[in-house]
């Protein structure tokens, strides 16, 4: 197995799992960060944003992991996925300050999804 396949097949596993603790337990999983859901809005929110946006992305990246016309749209949508977490928590960080550990794990994942994919595209022609 190689490294591109086991990159997006980790990524569907770990999105996936995040994802559907958001559509089962969206209470718990917010909890985890000291933040209350306290309307059936936020629960919708909170529902379609993480648990399904992050559900799809997953059966994303899993497909582009077992089908190879398929590996370089789901690198991309990895990229963009990843990198798109870790812009809006650094900017965070910059504009609110530092937060807690768990946010520091997250963005240390986000950017090494996003720094491997990233070069898994640049180098995609040339393999």
């Amino acid at each position: 197995m190689n490294f591109k396949k086991i990159l997006l097949l980790s990524a569907a596993l770990a999105i996936g799992f995040v994802g559907i603790g958001y559509l089962a337990a969206a209470e718990t999983m917010y909890g985890r960060y000291g933040i209350e859901i306290l309307s059936t809005n936020q629960f919708n929110m909170v529902r379609g944003a993480y648990g399904g946006l992050f559900l799809t992305f997953a059966c994303l990246f899993a497909v582009g992991g077992f089908n190879r016309r398929m590996e370089f749209v789901a690198l991309v949508s990895l990229c963009t996925f990843m990198s798109g977490f870790a812009i809006g928590r650094i900017a965070s960080i910059a504009q609110d300050g530092a937060p807690g550990t768990m946010i520091y794990a997250l963005l240390t994942f986000e950017l090494f999804y996003t720094a491997v994919s990233a070069y898994y595209i640049k180098t995609h022609h040339q393999a």
